[in-house]
């Protein structure tokens, strides 16, 4: 099997023998071989800045947003959160919420920053998925929700991976 595109530079074929091996060709000139195609899964990320760098953090629904259409059918694989003023007590912790689904939470263990720290990257209790409730779809509502602020907390934004 063989796919021909073509480009203002020449043709690229891509030919696929015993499903095992491909030679991709420009203009009947091998170019490169690959052992195995390997589809690979394609991720989505979202950063959003919940708010500012000078706004102490509170706790509540501080941003809903809709899910775009490229990001239907996908999971939630990963969420993070980090701060610009971090806290000197307590640990600032935010979750995910999809309105749009009966209000189900996509974690079942939130994500925490720890004291002193800037970012989730590095907390002592790691944020779990909950994979019954992972799944988007286009147009749902999903909210970001914090339920523990910390002290002299300022700016929060989050980091979300769907696959």
């Amino acid at each position: 099997m063989s796919t021909v595109i073509s480009s203002p530079i020449g043709q690229l074929v891509v030919v696929q023998s015993s499903g095992a091996s491909s030679v991709i060709t420009r203009n009947n000139t091998p170019q490169l071989v690959v052992s195995s195609l390997v589809t690979a899964p394609i991720f989505r990320t979202i950063e959003i800045k919940l708010i500012s760098d000078a706004t102490f953090l509170t706790t509540g629904d501080l941003v809903i947003w809709c899910v775009p259409e490229d990001f239907n059918g996908l999971n939630l694989i990963d969420m993070d959160a980090f701060v610009t003023t971090a806290s000197t007590s307590g640990k600032p912790t935010v979750t995910l919420r999809n309105i749009t689904q009966a209000n189900s939470y996509f974690l079942t263990t939130a994500v925490t920053i720890d004291i002193n720290e800037t970012s989730s990257y590095t907390a002592s209790v790691i944020p779990v998925i909950d994979t019954a409730n992972d799944d988007v779809a286009t147009g749902d509502l999903i909210a970001v929700e914090v339920t523990a602020i910390g002290t002299g907390t300022k700016g929060m934004g989050v980091i979300m991976r769907f696959a």
